[in-house]
């Protein structure tokens, strides 16, 4: 008889710990998702200062690829259509995995550039070969000209090198689409970030 109370004591226990709220589940999202397929494409605007509309960008999932050491990554086409009419094409490439998400900008690019740590912790913050790397809000709420979103996640990266120190991109990044906004913060000046980057639309691919 005393076995069996001791039993039913130890299942109460066990189902009570795993009921019990996680103290950091409101600032805690485990992956960003959005589609990886070919053709999947993000249109953004810029604009500084007084301008209304300063370039206009496109970019687009080309498909799978590998970087000169064998890493598979995820082919990305970014088209600029400047003020003037002229226009620039450049290639990056992601590496998407259970536990990151970084980004190379050639072939030949061995250390890349952390985008995503996961899961996403409010408050984590790392280093990934001299950037800095920090998640400073998950319930970011962002209004863009393709709408706006709630629950976003605001991630602040530093270059730690002589032509970047000054500069902070904030990353705002929303599940099941991907990077809705970015602002850019001049370190040493008492001026809020100011937005640089905001999301027109998204197609994900059929």
């Amino acid at each position: 008889m005393k076995k069996f109370v001791y039993l039913i004591a130890l299942q109460i226990l066990i189902l009570s710990l795993f009921s019990c709220e996680d103290p950091t589940a409101s600032s805690r999202m485990d992956v960003i998702q959005f589609s990886t397929k070919e053709g999947t494409r993000w249109e953004y605007n810029s604009s500084t200062g007084s301008r209304e509309k300063l370039v206009n960008m496109t970019t687009e999932i080309i498909g799978p690829d590998f970087l000169n050491n064998g890493l598979e990554v995820i082919k990305l086409e970014t088209v600029t259509e400047v003020a003037l009419g002229q226009t620039w094409v450049r290639d990056e490439y992601w590496h998407l995995s259970d536990s990151h998400l970084i980004q190379y900008s050639t072939v030949d690019d061995s250390n890349g550039y952390p985008l995503l740590f996961f899961p996403l912790i409010e408050g984590d913050h790392r280093t990934h070969h001299g950037i800095s790397y920090s998640v400073t809000s998950t319930d970011e709420t962002v209004s863009v000209p393709s709408g706006s979103y709630t629950d976003c996640v605001l991630i602040k990266v530093k270059r730690n090198d002589p032509i970047f120190m000054d500069l902070t991109n904030h990353y705002y990044w929303k599940n099941g689409i991907g990077i809705v906004r970015v602002d850019l913060e001049f370190n040493d000046s008492n001026l809020p970030a100011m937005p640089i980057t905001r999301l027109v639309e998204y197609k994900a691919a059929d």
